[in-house]
């Protein structure tokens, strides 16, 4: 098993905030990483799965990162509740440990509209702590 050690931080006209910060230990056995191509033309709602690989069953860490040129809406696990992502966002989920119910198992990223030229949104998924 591999450690990834994630830090966040947070500097507000140039002093660190010194609540705002976490670090998390991120088990993890499998990794998935890429970019998913969002092709010309896709219509709103076109759903583009998060290929999670040898992750298989459940994840540690999920960062989708929008490069893409429109919002995009992130489902996690099939869900109807929908996260948007505007044009250079990034969502992160980080876990030190197995979740057990309910675990991170699948991510979807939807467009918002009608898709003009190409475009891509970039991933990194760990997982498989066990």
């Amino acid at each position: 098993m591999s450690n990834l050690k994630a830090q966040l931080s947070v500097t507000v006209r140039g002093n660190r905030h010194p609540d705002a910060f976490s670090v998390v230990d991120i088990p993890w056995h499998a990794e998935s990483a890429g970019e998913i191509d969002i092709p010309d033309t896709s219509v709103a709602d076109t759903s583009f799965a998060v290929p999670f690989g040898a992750v298989g069953t459940e994840a540690t860490l999920l960062v989708i990162k929008n490069t893409n040129n429109q919002d995009m809406k992130v489902k996690i696990n099939g869900s109807s509740s929908l996260y948007r992502l505007p044009p250079g966002g990034v969502a992160i989920f980080a876990t030190p440990v197995a979740a057990g119910a309910t675990p991170i198992a699948s991510a979807a990223v939807l467009c918002s509209g009608t898709q003009s030229g190409a475009g891509q949104v970039k991933y990194l998924v760990l997982g498989d702590p066990t």
